[in-house]
């Protein structure tokens, strides 16, 4: 019978643990390194983490706060940004020890981007004046 108690302890305790460990802020998989965010848009920056927790946006030189609702849900929207990169954001709590890092997010004119990605092309080359090459199918691939 004692065995059978410690047993069921050790379970409910294996149980338990990995509910006190989601406490931490969340970003969906959308939020990456490496990722392209629209230039000259507010971007919504959203996640998940404790219900009433202070959650705290970085990137590239501003700083926004936003507070989880009931459910542990939240979102900050940033300011508009000119095309630029690579830049680092940085979401944390007040209840977490250190922030979670995405890194190498570029500011890009993405329209191009999403051409590209609906027409099967696997990767862009950005010039300098912002505009995308696509790469994958040939530069003079007539589908637009």
């Amino acid at each position: 019978m004692r065995v059978t108690r410690l047993v069921l302890f050790y379970a409910v305790c294996t149980l338990a643990l990995p509910l006190t460990s989601v406490a931490a802020v969340q970003l969906p998989n959308l939020f990456s390194d490496h990722a392209v965010v629209q230039r000259d848009r507010p971007v919504r920056i959203w996640g998940w983490a404790r219900a009433g927790e202070m959650v705290t946006v970085r990137f590239h030189g501003q700083t926004v706060t936003a507070e989880t609702d009931g459910f542990g849900n939240w979102e900050a929207w940033l300011k508009p940004e000119p095309a630029g990169g690579p830049y680092t954001l940085a979401v944390s709590s007040n209840m977490s020890s250190r922030p979670v890092e995405r890194k190498d997010i570029l500011v890009w004119r993405c329209v191009a981007r999403f051409r590209a990605v609906e027409h099967g092309v696997s990767s862009c080359r950005f010039h300098g004046d912002n505009s995308c090459a696509a790469q994958g199918r040939g530069e003079g691939d007539s589908r637009s």
